[in-house]
């Protein structure tokens, strides 16, 4: 009896540390693929946020990279944070790039979301001299679940694509997807 209990709790840690990303305590990029699909399968609602550690390989190449891991745990913490009491996961997503899946969440409460995450990482007060503001900051893409998204890739590939517009309209900031989909018409003069 003993030892059953020992293997399964043996099993359950094993379990765990397949799930969790090593340095950073989140999940890693397999265990949230596989959230994210079920979760997309059975909610109407949900949103995804791709966040961004802005000028991180500039930290790095400043600081080195035991510092920069330290950065990581630190934004890390701050966005795991943010889903510890709620249905969502965050996830290491891959170098700089953390990831949160929100169930039944829709565009609003997701950027509200997301604001929080990026205003707690300033409040962080992490130098950045390679930054323009001084601080480490992150940078923000959020989506929506549509009617026109056929699957949970769909809805990762809108939220990436505001992350790119987020950077490209100068980092620091959140960006929603649904703000991409303006049409701009020149009007003539005449």
């Amino acid at each position: 009896k003993r030892m059953e209990d020992e293997l399964t709790q043996l099993n359950r840690r094993l379990t765990q540390l397949a799930a969790t990303h090593g340095l950073t305590g989140l999940t890693n990029r397999r265990t949230f693929d596989g959230f994210l699909l079920r979760q997309f399968e059975s909610c109407d609602e949900i949103s995804v946020l791709l966040l961004d550690i802005d000028s991180f390989k500039g930290y790095n190449d400043t600081y080195g990279h035991q510092a920069g891991d330290r950065c990581l745990q630190a934004v890390a913490k701050v966005i795991g944070d943010a889903t510890a009491d709620t249905s969502g996961l965050s996830a290491r997503y891959g170098g700089e790039e953390f990831a949160v899946v929100l169930p039944d969440t829709g565009e609003g409460d997701a950027l509200k979301v997301a604001e929080s995450i990026r205003l707690a990482v300033r409040a962080l007060g992490l130098a950045n001299p390679i930054s323009s503001r001084g601080y480490i900051t992150v940078s923000a893409g959020v989506a929506a679940r549509t009617d026109a998204m056929c699957d949970d890739s769909a809805l990762v590939g809108h939220a990436d694509s505001a992350l790119y517009e987020a950077k490209r309209l100068g980092r620091n900031r959140s960006v929603v997807s649904s703000s991409l989909n303006l049409q701009y018409v020149a009007s003539e003069s005449i």
